[in-house]
């Protein structure tokens, strides 16, 4: 007769992660945020914030009163007051001065190239010689992607320099952006796949890289590069032995004591340090 086998216990559920290796502290369940107090250990009860919520309020600390563009391509300003537009191109270096070229004609700006992956569109209006004051106009600066990919990212910014009157700083606020969307249909030629447009900034990260049974790392900082909605851009000088990491900012107070889980999915090592974009989970 067989005998009785005695109970075995209940298997744990799989998680939803993908990479084996054991770390310091070992969490119940794998959520979206979760407190940082239950990543190092300690009771921390039950998260406060929802993904979402979390996202945003890192987005709109890094804008710091800026506002934030709607769509990728479209054109927000940075709370200093500079316009900016972030795009993706395969125009060669070589070709964006013949491109911009044309902007000269239409918006009477100069076009200078202090390096190769920097154009200046500039227009001094007013100011200058022995008693016409200091100089004041707008410029907007064309930063270009590094050489060597087939696809690469345009940033342009654009500003008033120098102690403009009163009519001509309102009439910026109107031509600022139109030169910057010029610019963008100039050189923007490849459709923008990203859902979330970025905003860069230089927020306190800190990770805790997760393993697939549940294992917490210590802690590891982080300088942030851009933020988004769907994700975040650091730099470490170490490489992260995970796949999958919790990510807090503990300068956003709107989000304090709490973490996201993110899954990297590029990393670029750039001397001694290590370039990651990682994208939020927010489903779980």
């Amino acid at each position: 007769m067989p005998q009785n086998q005695p109970p075995q216990p209940a298997a744990r559920p799989p998680s939803p992660l993908d990479e084996p290796e054991a770390g310091l502290v070992v969490l119940d369940a794998i959520r979206s945020v979760l407190p940082v107090a239950t990543l190092i250990g300690m009771e921390g009860g039950t998260a406060l914030l929802g993904p979402q919520a979390f996202s945003s309020a890192v987005v709109e600390a890094a804008a710091n009163g800026g506002h934030v563009p709607e769509l990728p391509g479209d054109i927000g300003r940075l709370a200093d007051g500079s316009w900016v537009c972030q795009f993706p191109t395969t125009v060669p270096l070589s070709v964006v001065p013949i491109k911009l070229a044309v902007l000269h004609e239409l918006w009477g700006v100069s076009v200078e190239q202090p390096d190769p992956a920097h154009l200046v569109l500039r227009r001094t209006v007013g100011g200058g010689g022995f008693f016409g004051g200091k100089k004041f106009g707008f410029e907007v600066s064309v930063l270009l992607p590094a050489p060597g990919k087939p696809v690469g990212e345009v940033t342009v910014l654009g500003r008033v320099f120098g102690t403009p009157d009163p009519k001509f700083a309102r009439d910026a606020l109107d031509v600022l952006p139109k030169l910057l969307a010029d610019v963008s249909r100039q050189l923007c030629n490849v459709q923008d796949r990203r859902r979330h447009p970025r905003i860069a900034c230089g927020l306190e990260v800190t990770l805790y890289p997760v393993h697939n049974d549940g294992g917490v790392d210590p802690a590891v900082t982080a300088r942030c590069r851009d933020v988004s909605l769907g994700g975040v851009a650091f730099i470490t000088p170490a490489q992260i032995q995970a796949k999958y990491a919790y990510v807090t900012f503990p300068g956003v107070a709107a989000a304090g004591g709490h973490a996201i889980l993110t899954r990297l999915v590029r990393v670029n090592p750039l001397g001694m340090e290590r370039h990651y974009g990682v994208q939020y989970r927010t489903d779980l």
